[in-house]
C-alpha cells in the first residue's frame, strides 16, 4: 500500500468512526451510549463489539464483508489503544485513588502550609490528573450539556436534575477563590476577574486550564517545583514530618491535584442510566454545604462506584432551584459508608412540627432528556445500507449519514433515553444499601423493600 492509499484509508476510517458514533448515539437501546470512546470507559473491547453488532448497521457491514478487513484492523488498533488509555487512567491505580481521597478530605481552602500531597503527586500523576479533568469536561459536554436527568423514585416522586457548566469546577474539586488568588495561574495568562462570574466564563476558564497543559506550561512549572522541593532536603524532611510546615505558599502545587483526580474519576464513573441511586431528600433549611443559605433545599444521590473498596459510595449534592423548579448538581462526595451516616441520621430526626428532616427512596426510572429544541433538518439515508451491500453513503462508499433520526443542527440527539430498573435490580440494590448502611434507619426504603418481597412471594 503506497502513501496515497494509506492516506485515503485513514480518511475513510475517520468517516466510518464518525458514522458509527452517530449510530451509537441515536440507538434506542436500554443503555445510553454516545461514542466508541465513551463505551470503552466502562467496557472491554469485546463488550464494545457486542454492542456495535446490536446498534451499528455500519459495523455489521464491515464485520460481514472481508473486503473491509483493512478497516477492521484499524478499528481494532484504535479500540485497544483507547481501552488501555482509560484503563490505566481510571482503574489501574486504586491505592492512589484511596490516598488522593484521604488527602482531599484534609485539604482546607486557603491553607498556606506545606502539604504532604504536594510531594506525593509526581509528574506522571499530575499529567494524568489534567487528562482526567479534560475527559470529565468532555463527558459533560457530550452527555449532560443542555440535558436534564428526570428521576422517578420508589415513593412515587419525580425530580429533575441538571449539571450546569457553572458548577463543574466545584464538582471537579476546584475552588474559585483559590483559582482567583493563584499567582502562578496569573503568570500563565489566566486572570480571573474579582467579581461573580457567569456560567459561560467559568466553563471557559476550565478549558483554559486544560489548554495550559496542552501547551506544556503546567508540567514545566510542576517539574521545576518538584526539583526544587526535593533538592532542598531540609524543607523536604521537615515537611514530611510536620504537614503544617509553613512556607508562605511558595512552591505550592498549581492545583489541588489529589482532589481533582479523585472527583473527576468519580464523575466519569457516575452512570445514572446504568446504576440505581439512593436519594436522601432533605427538608428545606437542612445544610449539606457549609456556606449554604438558611433556606436551602438539598438532596444527595448516592450510588456505588467501581473505584475503591473503601470509599465505594459516590454522593452528588444538589440544591433545589425554586425559580426553575429543578435540582442543580453542585458538589461531589466520595466517602465510606460510615462517613455518610451524619447525613442519614437526619432520617430519624424531626423538626419542631415533628416533620422528618429527611426521607429516603431509590430510583426506579431514569430519563435523560434534551432541553434544546430541534433546529436542524434530517438528511441522508438514516443509516440504511448503500448500494451493493455497502455501508451508508453514496457510490457504495462511506459518506456522511445522519437522517432518519431526530437530529439537531449541532448534531446532538434530542430524543429521551429511558431506563426502567426491574424489580430484581431494585431488590439487589436495596440489599447493597442495607449491607452498607446497616446502622441507619432507612424507614420508607424498608417498607418498599418489603413490598417487593411480598410481590415475589405471591408469584411463587
Amino acid at each position: 500500500m503506497n502513501n496515497q492509499q494509506s492516506l485515503e484509508l485513514m480518511l475513510e476510517f475517520q468517516k466510518i468512526i464518525k458514522i458509527i458514533n452517530k449510530e451509537i448515539s441515536y440507538n434506542r437501546g436500554s443503555k445510553y451510549y454516545f461514542s466508541i470512546e465513551q463505551i470503552l470507559i466502562h467496557n472491554s473491547p469485546q463488550e464494545l463489539y457486542n454492542i456495535l453488532k446490536y446498534c451499528s448497521p455500519t459495523y455489521c457491514v464491515l464485520y460481514n464483508d472481508s473486503k473491509y478487513d483493512n478497516i477492521l484492523c484499524l478499528l481494532d488498533s484504535y479500540v485497544n489503544k483507547i481501552y488501555r488509555y482509560y484503563d490505566s487512567m481510571l482503574f489501574s491505580e486504586q491505592k492512589n485513588f484511596d490516598k488522593y481521597v484521604s488527602f482531599s478530605k484534609g485539604d482546607k481552602p486557603g491553607e498556606r502550609s506545606y502539604r504532604q500531597e504536594d510531594l506525593e503527586m509526581d509528574l506522571h500523576n499530575i499529567s494524568n490528573t489534567i487528562k482526567l479533568l479534560n475527559e470529565a469536561i468532555n463527558l459533560w459536554y457530550d452527555v449532560y450539556q443542555n440535558k436534564k436527568i428526570v428521576a422517578e423514585f420508589s415513593d412515587g416522586e419525580i425530580q429533575e436534575f441538571r449539571i450546569k457548566e457553572g458548577e463543574l469546577a466545584h464538582l471537579f474539586g476546584l475552588i474559585w477563590s483559590s483559582l482567583k488568588n493563584n499567582d502562578q495561574l496569573k503568570k500563565m495568562g489566566i486572570v480571573i476577574p474579582d467579581r461573580e462570574l457567569n456560567p459561560d466564563e467559568k466553563y471557559e476558564i476550565l478549558l483554559k486550564i486544560t489548554e495550559l497543559y496542552d501547551k506544556g506550561n503546567i508540567l514545566q512549572y510542576e517539574e521545576e517545583r518538584l526539583k526544587k522541593l526535593f533538592n532542598e532536603s531540609y524543607i523536604y524532611k521537615v515537611a514530611s514530618i510536620d504537614h503544617n510546615f509553613s512556607y508562605n505558599g511558595k512552591d505550592k502545587a498549581l492545583l489541588p491535584y489529589p482532589k481533582v483526580n479523585a472527583r473527576t474519576k468519580a464523575f466519569i464513573d457516575y452512570r445514572p442510566l446504568d446504576r440505581l441511586s439512593l436519594l436522601l431528600d432533605f427538608r428545606q433549611g437542612v445544610k449539606i454545604i457549609k456556606n449554604d443559605p438558611n433556606d436551602v433545599k438539598n438532596t444527595i444521590l448516592l450510588s456505588k462506584n467501581n473505584l475503591s473498596d473503601s470509599f465505594n459510595w459516590t454522593g452528588i449534592v444538589s440544591t433545589f432551584d425554586f425559580d426553575k423548579n429543578n435540582n442543580c448538581m453542585r458538589s461531589l462526595l466520595i466517602n465510606s459508608p460510615d462517613e455518610y451516616e451524619k447525613y442519614m441520621e437526619k432520617l430519624s430526626e424531626v423538626d419542631n412540627n415533628s416533620n422528618p428532616l429527611a426521607k429516603a427512596s431509590i430510583t426506579t426510572k431514569i430519563v435523560l432528556d434534551s432541553s434544546v429544541p430541534t433546529t436542524g433538518t434530517p438528511s441522508g439515508n438514516g443509516g440504511n445500507q448503500g448500494n451493493n451491500g455497502s455501508p451508508p453513503g453514496s457510490n457504495g462508499g462511506f459518506g456522511e449519514s445522519s437522517g432518519g433520526q431526530n437530529y439537531s443542527g449541532d448534531g446532538s440527539n434530542l430524543s429521551s433515553n429511558i431506563r426502567i430498573f426491574t424489580e430484581e435490580e431494585q431488590l439487589s440494590f436495596i440489599y447493597e444499601v442495607l449491607d452498607s448502611f446497616n446502622n441507619v434507619n432507612l424507614g420508607d426504603i424498608i417498607d418498599y423493600y418489603q413490598s417487593l418481597i411480598n410481590k415475589f412471594d405471591k408469584r411463587k
